[in-house]
């Protein structure tokens, strides 16, 4: 293992050697097999117009294949699980920042555009999109489409074989789906992927040569499965040196996990790139599935900061080798030697007890309004894993479903921290109102002041499936969304003979104009019908997180201050966090005693941060001295 020279990086290289169990060699280190830059994409979908013609409606519905299933994939121990940190009020704490309302609602593309540009419906939409600067790109089974922020259309809905006209090989011949947005905000780029079903194992992705959507590409064919295999179920993730990948690999029946990363320098450059595959393990007792990874919002780490993969592990489920909590693994990759390459397995992150079996796992268990029960996709860690780098660490968000009694879905999340030790829990919640709604699909993010939402869907026996969202925001009790729920949209219908099938994921991503606004996007019906879905967009966002002031700190603008201590090396790390009210102090600084002895901190958006190591087990006494005892004194017990 090659341990690189930068301070910082050391940290992010600690956390591969707390408790790492193995360290696996690449199974596939190679370049892309094909590669080249584009037309202007508005000359694309010209051409590709003109080539394909007219299409006659054939009045035919087709579902997409989902190659999952419990039988083949999972090894159940005979246990479930209920959450042990059930929120059950969705009631808006009126002491605390309510969930923002939405500043802008439209509708996404919908499953007519399909009829209308292949001459069939289909389902599910796979519903998926990102966001930059003056963009909103959404991509759906099987078309595109192209928004200004305010929800004008520029392009579409458009077949999504428009961004593959002219390269050859089934990148160009296939338009399978499974689509991916990911927006580069490092580079100001966008990044656009989708699969082959064809057997030809192939992953296609593109990477605009400007901040443009509209203009051309760098292409490219990566080969992530095994010619006659079909890489199910794609993810990818921003990371400083690659784009990160992972997948589902099937033949006939489940073969395994597989997670890759692709070459972004060259790739940026439309120069050659490479390619890294590694397997994850598929065991009786261990076996990885639906594997998420990183996917960076905010600033960039130091180089050399090592990228992580993520699932949610529920040891009934994926394997008893491990009790519940977060599967992940590190990957320590150099491309100027990709051979060398390592993908460290660091275990589970022991979190609470849960279950993510729902209805074991069948298709038809979320109840609607004179609708088909539809599929929780419970067996998956649900799209993204969300990763910012904070200064002194990483952090890191996921969610899945879990079964929170009489097989009703809730929501679980958790937010974990990296400092150099290894990953662990900041926090971890369920959420389930109880008011016999199941919800699910869902996606997590936060915004750069710490405030964090999740969107997702809501469905019942006696209502129709809706978009909805509840936040918390910085200072919020750890592990609740106290803010409310807001409704996006509201469904006023329900699916019918569709084949159970919803989703297979929703996207909410961070605006990279200000890295505060959030966008999500989800699928809803208007009327109940079979293969009609439409979708939604919306964004909203935190008041404080763009707020501006200034000018003296006075008591009541000091909203919390809380603290936690580590077990790390031979001590451990205290962490506290200051909380204000909104950010109109960012810049200034602050004083806290610990143990008596002072230390300045400065404020950082909303939040002032004190970190340090070197802490004796028992407790330690922390106050805010500067502004002068805002706020009461806290004591931190160190394990």
């Amino acid at each position: 293992m090659k341990i690189r020279s930068s301070l910082v990086s050391a940290v992010a290289v600690l956390s591969l050697l707390a408790v790492p169990l193995s360290a696996a060699a690449p199974r596939t280190v190679g370049s892309a097999v094909r590669h080249d830059t584009s037309l202007p994409l508005l000359e694309m979908h010209a051409i590709n117009a003109a080539q394909r013609g007219a299409v006659a409606a054939t009045g035919l519905s087709v579902e997409m294949p989902n190659f999952s299933s419990r039988t083949e994939n999972f090894r159940a121990q005979g246990r479930e699980d209920r959450p042990t940190d059930l929120q059950t009020d969705a009631r808006p704490n009126p002491m605390l920042a309510p969930t923002p309302a939405p500043s802008v609602v439209f509708d996404g593309s919908q499953d007519s555009d399909n009829s209308q540009l292949f001459g069939f419906a289909i389902v599910p939409p796979d519903t998926e999109g990102d966001v930059g600067p003056n963009h909103y790109v959404q991509w759906i089974n099987l078309v595109y489409e192209i928004f200004d922020k305010s929800g004008n259309t520029l392009l579409g809905p458009a077949p999504g074989s428009d961004f593959w006209v002219g390269f050859g090989g089934s990148c160009q011949t296939e338009n399978a789906g499974d689509p991916l947005v990911v927006y580069d905000n490092l580079a100001d780029r966008w990044v656009v992927s989708q699969f082959t079903t064809g057997g030809s194992g192939l992953q296609c992705v593109a990477v605009s040569t400007t901040p443009d959507p509209l203009g051309s590409y760098h292409r490219y064919a990566f080969q992530v499965a095994a010619v006659g295999n079909i890489p199910d179920y794609p993810k990818m993730g921003l990371w400083t040196d690659s784009y990160l990948y992972a997948q589902d690999e099937f033949a006939f029946f489940f073969e395994n996990s597989v997670a890759c990363a692709f070459e972004r320098t060259p790739m940026l450059s439309g120069a050659a790139a490479g390619i890294v595959c590694f397997d994850l393990p598929n065991l009786s007792n261990d076996a990885a599935f639906g594997v998420l990874p990183a996917d960076l919002e905010g600033a960039a780490p130091p180089a050399g900061t090592l990228a992580s993969f993520f699932m949610y592990w529920d040891s009934a489920v994926d394997g008893n080798a491990f009790g519940d909590g977060v599967r992940n693994w590190t990957l320590d990759l150099d491309w100027a030697n990709p051979g060398a390459a390592a993908l460290v397995d660091n275990g589970v992150v022991a979190g609470n007890a849960w279950s993510r079996d729902l209805c074991g796992f069948s298709r038809s268990c979320i109840p609607q309004l004179g609708g088909e029960g539809l599929d929780s996709l419970a067996a998956k860690t649900m799209w993204r894993a969300h990763t910012r780098w904070e200064g002194d660490r990483q952090t890191v968000l996921l969610n899945g479903s879990a079964d929170v009694g009489g097989e009703r879905a809730g929501i679980h999340w958790a937010e974990l921290e990296n400092t150099g030790a290894g990953w662990s829990y900041v926090q971890e919640g369920t959420y389930a109102p109880a008011d016999n709604l199941h919800r699910w699909m869902a996606s997590i993010a936060k915004d750069a002041n710490d405030n964090l939402c999740v969107g997702y869907s809501t469905s019942g026996s006696s209502e129709f499936p809706s978009v909805r969202y509840a936040c918390r925001s910085a200072g919020d009790p750890l592990g609740t969304l106290p803010g409310g729920e807001v409704v996006m949209k509201a469904g006023t219908g329900s699916q019918v003979s569709s084949a159970n099938r919803w989703g297979d994921y929703s996207s909410l991503t961070i605006d990279a104009g200000d890295d505060c606004g959030f966008w999500f996007t989800n699928e809803y019906y208007q009327t109940t019908s079979s293969f009609n879905f439409h979708t939604a967009i919306g964004s909203f966002e935190f008041a404080d997180c763009t707020g501006g002031g200034g000018g003296g700190i006075p008591c009541a603008d000091v909203r919390q201050m809380r603290g936690r201590c580590q077990a790390q090396g031979g001590g451990n790390r205290l962490g506290v966090n200051v909380v204000f009210t909104d950010t109109s102090h960012d810049g200034e600084t602050i004083e806290l005693t610990v143990d008596g002895a002072p230390t300045s901190l400065t404020i950082s958006g909303r939040v002032a941060r004190y970190r340090q190591g070197g802490f004796a087990t028992g407790d330690h006494d922390v106050s805010l001295t500067d502004p002068a005892m805002c706020v009461p004194d806290i004591v931190v017990t160190c394990p």
